[in-house]
């Protein structure tokens, strides 16, 4: 039996091109199902430079109540993190953009600790690794951990980072992507002024 060259790269062509627009397809659908701006294409920028940012919109909503956990392992409600301003960056160790701003959460938490309080949320549970990759980084601010995955959920994150600038009701002022030293300090400002 001979494949003919020419069916098989046909057939490529078409399996290629079908794994794409399902791909397509699948980024612009939200939870219902239904198309709409669950994913923000910029036109200008080649598509596989552009980062797919599916997390749920929860700037004007409150803080979602969910467990985090300490480097022990103890429980904390996010609830019992709210009373004063709050910046809560969520991050990873696998996270490119995370390792480029944790520096700049650091430069900002030196400059305004005595006004507002920072977190970091890891994503995953307190392994050697992760705390590693927070103490390189110069982090000195509190870290929580998300092991089982009840902060990301409820607030419907998929990716990292998200950084919450939220007010000392619970209520989410800001909500970003990769932030850096310059936006957080002017959030900062608006958050506490």
């Amino acid at each position: 039996m001979t494949i003919r060259p020419r069916l098989l790269i046909g057939s490529l062509v078409v399996a290629v091109l079908a794994i794409a627009g399902f791909a397509v397809y699948k980024a612009t659908m939200n939870d219902t199902g239904r198309a709409d701006d669950a994913v923000t294409v910029d036109r200008s920028t080649p598509l596989d430079q552009q980062p797919l940012n599916t997390n749920a919109k929860v700037t004007g909503a409150k803080l979602a109540d969910a467990d985090v956990l300490t480097q022990s392992g103890d429980q904390v409600a996010t609830s019992s993190l709210l009373g004063r301003p709050l910046v809560i960056n969520y991050w990873s160790s696998t996270c490119t953009p995370c390792k480029k701003e944790l520096p700049d959460f650091v430069t900002a938490h030196d400059e305004f600790a005595e006004q507002v309080r920072f977190i970091g949320i890891d994503a995953f549970s307190s392994l050697p690794s992760e705390v590693q990759f927070a103490k390189e980084r110069g982090v000195d601010y509190e870290l929580f951990y998300d092991g089982d995955g009840s902060f990301s959920t409820a607030l419907g994150l998929t990716s990292q980072p998200v950084t919450l600038f939220v007010r000392p009701d619970g209520t989410i002022m800001k909500q970003t992507g990769e932030i850096d030293l310059d936006e957080i300090r002017s959030s900062v400002a608006e958050l506490v002024g």
